[in-house]
């Protein structure tokens, strides 16, 4: 996740007001370094070995900034302007880089709502990590944690050692971290994030742990002794055609987002904000992922701009839609299939072709997946219904014959 901050004007001295006097740098290009310069060294967050803020490579008059997992980033741009008073960048108001996911993957987040007891384990991904009130040592396949004074404490110490026994969690990486359950990060620090790793694996409280974890906002626990997976699915795969084949989203949360008084979460008790639809599967009616390049227009218009015919994709149904280039689709035909009442009737003929007998009876005209009609599958052969092993018994008794 990453985002650019690109400047309109590039004046001879601008002027950057923060929280404490306001400075003034001087050329537009030793403003972009400096400005980088200053951020690095005043915030610990930004340093030079993960390049959290640079200057845009592809274009000399922005800023990229970009989450590494790390925490999110909080740019307010309104202080940014020329010597003349007029903002110097296009971005004006306070903007949010996060980044929630790796790869867009599933991960599960683990509130604890007080301490874990001496004596409590938790195993993740085959490693058992046992909490106890005195020591943190390693030994065996069991690491053992530290109960520290407060839940931020603990989680801390687990994150440690899931990092240092585990080697798919490797140091540093936002594979596992933890944070509030708002999802900010700070002295509340009380709920473990697990990323997915290059194949799924389980999470497994003990029968009897304390405080069993709980998703951020409380709508659902965790069973103890029961083993929750975290996949390791994309959220949404798509086929060759650049149409989804399938969606992996069971749960959305948009923390710190309010509208009136409700975050945008699953709870019950809060009203719905925001509807997502990504469409359906097998369809490009939604979410898609077309392999030509584009570029966005920004312009009101009343309809589509002129598109050439690209392909066409056929659902189960039988319904052949149209595809344009232009991001259109359109249905143009819906494929019957033929029914008869007795199919073992009909008169075979070559190239693999049947043909109505009275015996058969005449063919009944059904829509596809619906009743006795079966389904269409396109860029498809249907598999000979020939016993293989049979066919060659044969071959060799006729064989024998000749012989």
């Amino acid at each position: 996740h990453h985002f650019r901050l690109i400047f309109d004007r590039m004046d001879a001295a601008w002027v950057f007001r923060g929280p404490g006097e306001p400075f003034t740098l001087i050329a537009s290009l030793e403003c972009l370094a400096a400005l980088i310069a200053q951020v690095i060294n005043t915030d610990s967050d930004f340093d030079t070995t993960n390049n959290r803020v640079v200057a845009d490579p592809g274009d000399t008059t922005a800023v990229l900034i970009e989450d590494d997992g790390t925490r999110q980033i909080i740019v307010d741009p309104s202080g940014l302007i020329t010597s003349s008073g007029t903002p110097a960048t296009r971005q004006v108001s306070v903007f949010t880089v996060r980044q929630t996911a790796s790869a867009y993957r599933d991960y599960a987040q683990f509130t604890f709502s007080g301490q874990p007891a001496a004596g409590d384990e938790i195993t993740i991904n085959g490693n058992t990590y046992t909490f106890q009130a005195t020591g943190s040592v390693t030994s065996g396949s069991t690491s053992t944690i530290t109960i520290g004074a407060a839940v931020t404490n603990t989680l801390a110490s687990l994150e440690t050692a899931i990092e240092t026994r585990d080697a798919e969690f490797a140091d540093g990486a936002t594979t596992v971290h933890v944070r509030a359950d708002d999802g900010t990060s700070g002295t509340a620090n009380n709920t473990l994030v697990l990323e997915a790793l290059s194949s799924a694996y389980t999470v497994t409280f003990d029968a009897g742990f304390t405080n069993i974890a709980t998703e951020p906002d409380g709508t659902a626990s965790y069973t103890a002794g029961t083993a929750f997976t975290v996949d390791k699915s994309n959220a949404i795969i798509f086929n060759s055609d650049g149409i989804p084949s399938a969606f992996n989203i069971a749960e959305l949360d948009i923390a710190q987002f309010k509208n009136g008084s409700y975050d945008m979460d699953d709870d019950a008790s809060h009203t719905e904000q925001i509807t997502l639809d990504f469409g359906n599967v097998d369809e490009a009616n939604g979410m898609t992922q077309f392999g030509a390049s584009f570029t966005p227009v920004f312009i009101t218009t009343d309809g589509s701009q002129f598109g050439t015919f690209a392909g066409v994709t056929i659902n189960a149904k039988g319904l052949v839609t149209a595809l344009f280039d232009n991001g259109e689709t359109r249905p143009v035909y819906q494929i019957p299939v033929a029914t008869f009442v007795n199919v073992n009737a009909l008169d075979n003929r070559s190239g693999n072709v049947w043909s109505a007998t009275q015996a058969s009876g005449d063919a009944t005209m059904r829509e596809a997946d619906n009743g006795p009609a079966g389904q269409v599958i396109q860029a498809s052969l249907e598999q000979s219904t020939v016993d293989i092993g049979e066919e060659f018994t044969k071959m060799i008794v006729v064989q024998r014959a000749f012989s």
